[in-house]
């Protein structure tokens, strides 16, 4: 037994577990090939499909996918399923999505810094002569861009970016989490009768009588792919099971087989098939949208029934129950995506988002915390990859020692799990006009981003620099590195009398660029709509089929949309302090000297630059300065909800796609590795941050200027209101190896989380690596391949990150005890 009554307690046991380490070091050693095989399918199907109306064709497609994509099963594997036949690491290509990066970019996947992979010749004859030319002027990214206003096109393709239309520019919508407790309990099956009893009641009179028929169509079309999918890897497992010679692994591909013969098809039987059933419903709809963060959700409530009833009658044991969850976060780690450079440096390592929730409440707010969360955390130790991303969910009447066994497995495999106040999440998601019932179940996607498991539709996400707006407000909304114009011309500093006005200007700067956003995200939802409907992620929501709808048409019923707003925040806050204190209050420069040094990045200026970092930081538990970016933080909250038009009025930013709230759009609080990408966007600032360095992370105090200690720091992160986060907050701490190393540590940490939560704050995760041990990984890395470590609200190998993200991870506070 892994727990012997209630004594939960994990533990590192890698000599027990040699399938899982057979899995993890097939998984390290993979390479990683661009494979084409779906781009094949679907540039064929959609020539075939031409007239039909487009979800009708994106269900064809679907469907010739499901029906032609190789099955692939490796040994050792319980869990089957993969997303092409090159190997389990590659990245499908998605022509429908985006082609213009792949034709400029082709030669130098293989040696480009980030997310590197090999193009075998023929792959790039194809895509360069048959695949690419037909999709230049149909994919989702070509209309996105034929559809944006001029103004707005010329901010996405700009060289130094303030704002981003990120992934649902270029590729299917992720930040969700489907339905799995609700699909299981139905099969797919009964959600094709669900289907087939609403189309038989169409009143085709009405005027949304024919567009709900062909949404419907869609849906049974993917219903039964998907089943037919299932069937192909059934059928495949046979095959191998008689060739096998081993009679173990004979058993378990039989095992495979009529479990893939079952599910997902009919509601599962045991914890085996339910597990199977639920990475099916993750593999196919990544294979359909190529979205980020398809999320598992509060993976150890819907599983528990089956787990009770499989530990029950002795089917399986608790150690078994692991193995399975091995075999599962490995295939969850096996997901990756094919970006364009940029994209591939604001989300290094393929941060797909993957997010397992355990613990928390349910509806009527009573403890959830139960043995399979346990487990849960044990295969965790037992893996130690990078997905799922997983976090514990703490409330008022969560059992410290559920915190106290996470910490222990972060202490060991580190960064993850991360641990979430439900205190804080519930009241953000309740002040949305969300009824408390349906809030204490809320999910998390991607790094910590809130979904409603069955109700939300998947997430837009906008990239806004905040400290890139600040540099357009001290510089007449140009460019510092470019001179090129790109804000409003909000005043030459040298007309700036006051901090008042330097901040006036950094807010109209602020609003002009957030309705740069919400003409991006309006835009992604209206071209979503018209050129990617998604049948099947609309199966595998709660209210699609009950409603005819499609999910890009309003068929779920809460939409929500979150702005990154906050990249450089901490650089913002610091910023106007250091010019506050020394241009305005003490008069050692004129804020045009500031400015003129910032321009030549402080070359010739070294003194001056060391008077502006000597300012008071940000992340000190220092009143004044504290305070001034609390300030900025919540005038970017505000801001990042509403706009004003040309006759004065005031509007609320709302979702496109419809849905039930009044409110609908909202600031996130992370970065992922944006703020390192987007530094290189930046000049050098008032704070004395060099240009194209690394920006601050999320809501975190910049690189190495905390220096006043944990408490310090904590105390400043609870001057937050953190219950604006409904679009997701991230807060990293990093600690020495040492400061985790012991029973009476692991104690007080707990008690640290708990009370950084009771001061109001909404997240935190730790990375426990020294920094000798990082030096030591990147000057030999082949001996470090399975390091992971914490970039923001996701964790990844560290030997696979670019060298800027690796030294951005060295530069942070370490901190050596809990004082």
């Amino acid at each position: 037994m892994l727990f012997t009554g209630k004594n939960y307690k994990v533990r590192k046991r890698e000599e027990e577990t040699p399938r899982i380490n057979a899995l993890k070091k097939r998984f390290l050693s993979d390479k990683f090939y661009v494979d084409i095989q779906r781009a094949r399918i679907v540039t064929e199907s959609y020539k075939k499909s031409e007239g039909y109306p487009m979800v009708i064709r994106r269900a064809m497609a679907f469907k010739d996918i499901m029906e032609n994509l190789d099955c692939v099963i490796q040994d050792n594997e319980l869990i089957v399923g993969a997303q092409n036949g090159s190997s389990n690491r590659s990245a499908s290509v998605f022509p429908d999505s985006r082609v213009d990066f792949i034709r400029d970019e082709i030669d130098i996947f293989e040696t480009r810094a980030a997310d590197r992979f090999i193009v075998r010749p023929e792959v790039k004859k194809e895509l360069l002569e048959d695949i690419i030319p037909y999709w230049e002027d149909k994919c989702l990214h070509s209309n996105m861009l034929k559809t944006l206003p001029d103004e707005t096109r010329r901010h996405q393709l700009a060289e130094n970016q303030c704002v981003n239309g990120w992934c649902a520019f270029a590729n299917g919508p992720g930040h969700y989490v489907p339905d799995h407790e609700n699909l299981l309990k139905m099969g797919l099956k009964g959600k094709k009768e669900q289907a087939e009893k609403v189309l038989a009641e169409i009143d085709m009179c009405d005027k949304e009588g024919i567009r709900k028929m062909h949404d419907l169509q869609a849906m049974i079309m993917t219903i039964d792919a998907a089943i037919t999918f299932a069937h192909r890897y059934a059928a495949k497992a046979r095959e191998m099971a008689e060739k096998e010679a081993d009679e173990t692994r004979k058993k378990e591909l039989i095992r495979i087989a009529e479990t893939c013969e079952w599910v997902p098809e009919n509601p599962p039987r045991n914890f085996y098939e339910a597990t199977q059933f639920v990475w099916f419903t993750e593999l196919i709809t990544q294979i359909e949208t190529n979205g980020v963060s398809i999320a598992p959700g509060n993976f150890d409530r819907y599983m528990l029934p089956y787990y009770e009833k499989d530990i029950a009658d002795g089917t399986e044991t608790q150690e078994s129950i692991a193995e399975i969850l091995g075999c599962f976060y490995i295939k969850l780690a096996e997901m990756v995506v094919l970006y364009d450079t940029q994209q591939s440096t604001f989300i290094a390592n393929f941060a797909m988002g993957e997010h397992l929730s355990i613990g928390g409440t349910d509806k009527y707010g009573r403890d959830v915390t139960n043995e399979l969360s346990y487990v849960c955390l044990q295969a965790q130790m037992d893996v130690g990859l990078f997905q799922p991303n997983m976090s514990v969910r703490w409330h008022n009447k969560c059992p410290d020692n559920l915190l106290k066994e996470g910490l222990r497995v972060v202490s060991v495999r580190n960064a993850i799990p991360q641990i979430i106040n439900d205190e804080v999440f519930v009241e953000s998601i309740l002040s949305r006009g969300v009824p408390m019932e349906e809030a204490r179940e809320y999910a998390c996607a991607g790094c910590s981003e809130v979904q409603l498991p069955g109700k939300t539709a998947s997430l837009l996400m906008i990239w806004v620099s905040d400290l890139k707006v600040l540099e357009n407000a001290l510089n007449n909304g140009r460019d510092m590195m470019t001179g090129k114009q790109f804000g409003p011309k909000t005043g030459e500093v040298e007309e700036f009398t006051c901090i008042e006005d330097v901040i006036h200007a950094y807010e109209e700067q602020l609003k002009y660029y957030y309705k740069q956003a919400a003409i991006m995200m309006n835009t992604e939802a209206d071209v979503h709509r018209r050129v990617q409907p998604l049948p099947w992620m609309s199966v595998t929501n709660g209210t699609c089929i009950e409603k005819g709808t499609e999910i890009w048409r309003g068929g779920a019923k809460y939409y929500w949309t979150s702005m990154i707003a906050l990249v450089g925040m901490a650089n913002v806050g610091n910023s106007i302090a250091a010019i506050k204190k020394v241009c305005f209050d003490d008069k050692l420069y004129t804020l045009r000297e500031v400015m003129d040094a910032c321009k030549v990045n402080f070359e010739g200026h070294e003194d001056m630059r060391q008077v502006l970092l000597n300012v008071d930081k940000f992340g000190n538990d220092i009143e004044w300065v504290d305070k001034i970016t609390v300030d900025m933080m919540n005038l970017s909250y505000e801001l990042g909800q509403k706009y004003v038009d040309d006759n004065g009025i005031v509007h609320e930013f709302k979702d496109p796609r419809g849905g039930e709230l009044p409110r609908s759009m909202w600031p996130s609080y992370l970065t992922v590795s944006a703020n390192t990408a987007y530094g290189k966007y930046c000049g050098a600032s008032p704070d004395g941050r060099l240009a194209t360095t690394p920006c601050s992370d999320s809501i975190c105090p910049t690189q190495g200027s905390d220096s006043h200690g944990l408490t310090a720091m904590l105390n400043s992160m609870a001057q937050l209101d953190q219950t604006q986060a409904t679009g997701g907050v991230i807060f990293n701490v990093k600690f020495s190896p040492d400061a985790l190393s012991t029973e009476e540590a692991l104690d007080d940490t707990v008690e640290v989380v708990k009370s950084y939560f009771r001061n109001g704050g909404a997240q935190i995760q730790f990375q426990v690596t020294s920094h000798k041990t990082l030096r030591r990984a990147q000057e030999h890395p082949e001996q470090y391949g399975d390091l992971m470590v914490r970039i923001t609200g996701y964790a990844a190998l560290f030997t696979e990150i670019t060298p800027e993200v690796q030294e951005e991870l060295i530069s942070r506070t370490q901190y050596e005890e809990l004082a």
